[in-house]
């Protein structure tokens, strides 16, 4: 996790709403560590916290990814001569 951190340098780490059974000392000893190897000014602003969605996280998932299909921008086609094969040259024949 402090090499993501320190290759991302995000504000916010959210981890899977289930590792909170574990207890608010996991919380705390992930925050130590990831501390302790990261580099400084990349956590001097992080928080790490569980997640509150719980069952909804799936759902809104979902939604979020259909949101994006719908409103995403259809990408640019590259002009015809970088797409189509070349045409073969035309050959002499010997008649002529």
């Amino acid at each position: 996790m402090a090499n993501l951190v320190n290759l991302f340098n995000p504000s916010i780490i959210v981890l899977d709403h289930r590792l909170e059974q574990a207890g608010k000392t996991l919380l705390e000893q992930i925050v130590r560590i990831v501390k302790r190897q990261a580099l400084s000014h990349c956590t001097e602003d992080l928080e790490i916290s569980f997640a509150k969605l719980e069952q909804d996280a799936g759902v809104l998932g979902v939604a979020l990814m259909l949101l994006e299909r719908h409103f995403e921008i259809p990408a640019l086609k590259p002009p015809a001569f970088m797409t189509e094969p070349m045409p073969k040259p035309i050959r002499k024949s010997a008649a002529a």
